[in-house]
């Protein structure tokens, strides 16, 4: 039985593969799996996958806490009777709740994961 070295670059390592002609070892297809980048690559997407949902969590907090915002100031000027703040006041809640519910809405598949 014959023997056929190969030199290869593995990585840092110079690593020597010995090759047996008409062996029986050579019959079979060698599958080379690269579980620790496979891994790597599995971990990172995990990571981005937390931290996309608490991006899209502090989202919708973020418009909630406009609109409590707005629905104060909506408080008052209606105590304060000024028309005009009352009319943008009542827009401004409007918006932020539109956003906050479209949010919850576009959001609710990814936060559910």
């Amino acid at each position: 039985m014959a023997k056929t070295q190969i030199n290869r670059t593995l990585g840092c390592k110079n690593v020597s593969l010995f090759l047996f002609e008409n062996a029986a070892i050579n019959q079979f297809p060698v599958y080379r799996v690269h579980w620790l980048r496979a891994k790597a690559r599995y971990d990172r997407w995990n990571e981005e996958l937390l931290i996309l949902q608490q991006e899209m969590k502090w989202t919708i907090i973020w418009f909630k806490h406009q609109m409590e915002e707005w629905e104060g100031r909506l408080k008052k000027s209606v105590e304060e009777n000024k028309p005009g703040h009352i009319a943008y006041a009542v827009k401004q809640v409007a918006m932020w709740k539109a956003f906050m519910a479209k949010g919850e809405h576009e959001f609710k598949v990814v936060l559910r994961s």
